[in-house]
């Protein structure tokens, strides 16, 4: 119960409080629960993305590279949930600065969400936004742009133009052609 009313104070953007109830329910679910149960594995990754919203990546890094060691243990080194942590993972070592670890971790959740969505998939859409926003970061702006246009093109199947992940993902386009005209 923590952990899900942890959520709704994320979803609120109150970190702070979210941040006391994850790490409040990870202490309970590593008391009653065995080592590295998939319960303690999902509060861990709310608690990475609550840490990177807080712009704390170390303790997101950490958080969120314990979470994906329980997800790969419980559901597979390919199952989409693992993916999503990935994704989580490879926004955060762009953050650090880390970014051909970025890559590479955005590039394998790629792989993993070809496997199992369709080729024009809001998740594979978000994979690549973060992926071209990596690439912006790199100064490789013709790459980033190539991709923020086509997880742009996928989006809009699936989001309004006023949803938040279309537009995260224009406005890192926007900062490239800003850069690009400098």
């Amino acid at each position: 119960m923590l952990a899900h009313l942890g959520d709704v104070y994320g979803q609120l953007e109150e970190y702070e409080k979210a941040k006391e109830l994850f790490e409040q329910s990870i202490a309970v679910y590593k008391e009653h629960f065995p080592e590295g149960h998939i319960k303690t594995g999902w509060a861990l990754s709310a608690l990475g993305e609550i840490y990177r919203s807080l712009k704390d990546y170390k303790k997101a890094r950490i958080t969120l590279e314990e979470s994906l060691l329980i997800y790969k243990k419980h559901l597979s080194e390919n199952h989409i949930v693992t993916a999503g942590i990935l994704v989580y993972l490879g926004a955060v070592y762009k953050d650090l600065g880390e970014h051909k670890k970025a890559k590479s971790l955005l590039e394998q959740s790629l792989t993993i969400y070809k496997k199992h969505f369709p080729k024009d998939h809001n998740e594979i859409a978000w994979a690549l936004a973060h992926l071209g926003d990596t690439h912006r970061a790199m100064g490789e702006h013709d790459k980033a742009k190539a991709l923020l246009e086509k997880s742009l093109v996928m989006y809009k199947k699936f989001f309004s133009k006023d949803h938040v992940e279309f537009l995260w993902a224009l406005n890192c386009l926007e900062r490239i052609n800003q850069e690009l005209e400098k």
